[in-house]
């Protein structure tokens, strides 16, 4: 989708909180959320940490998809190098994959959201399905349009303009 942003960005840090309360603006807790701490830099050169979050839920009682909404979490794992395949039943995520993703790239995408700030300009979003860095811009895209067409992300407002430095998105020219 045009407007929407790709950078390839290294974890500095990983953690993990389980058991979330709800945001007021959600009615369910996350079993499990990331925070990943990148780096990112300001229109005007300045370096900064964001601490991106992929959250999700487990689903315990399915024994062929336990990872549920909470496949984001593995993604990002996956993303970096880990195997996600020998995980426990009890779904807590073993310390040595936090140790393995420090320093690794991968892709994540930003985009505008249709909430708009006083001065006009929209916010923008974290999109929560990272990748390798080495899957390429055109392999992510597609799963962001897909996200976007089968009505999992509904706040997708086609942009006007670049996000700008202060609204925590990137200044990368890398416009899908």
């Amino acid at each position: 989708m045009a407007g929407s942003y790709r950078q390839v960005v290294k974890a500095k840090s990983v953690s993990v909180r389980y058991n979330e309360p709800p945001k007021s603006y959600m009615s369910w807790n996350n079993d499990i959320c990331l925070d990943v701490v990148i780096e990112k830099q300001s229109k005007d050169g300045e370096s900064y940490d964001y601490t991106f979050i992929i959250s999700g839920n487990f689903k315990k009682d399915n024994p062929k998809n336990q990872w549920g909404s909470a496949f984001k979490v593995a993604k990002f794992f996956e993303a970096v190098g880990v195997n996600t395949k020998n995980i426990g039943s009890d779904m807590v995520i073993p310390d040595g994959w936090f140790d393995q993703a420090v320093g690794k790239e991968f892709s994540y995408i930003t985009y505008p959201s249709d909430r708009v700030r006083d001065d006009g300009k929209p916010f923008w979003n974290d999109f929560d399905i990272v990748m390798s860095s080495a899957a390429g811009q055109d392999a992510h895209k597609a799963e962001f349009d897909k996200q976007v067409n089968d009505g999992w992300i509904k706040v997708f407002q086609e942009p006007t303009e670049e996000p700008s430095a202060d609204s925590s998105d990137v200044d990368d020219d890398m416009d899908l």
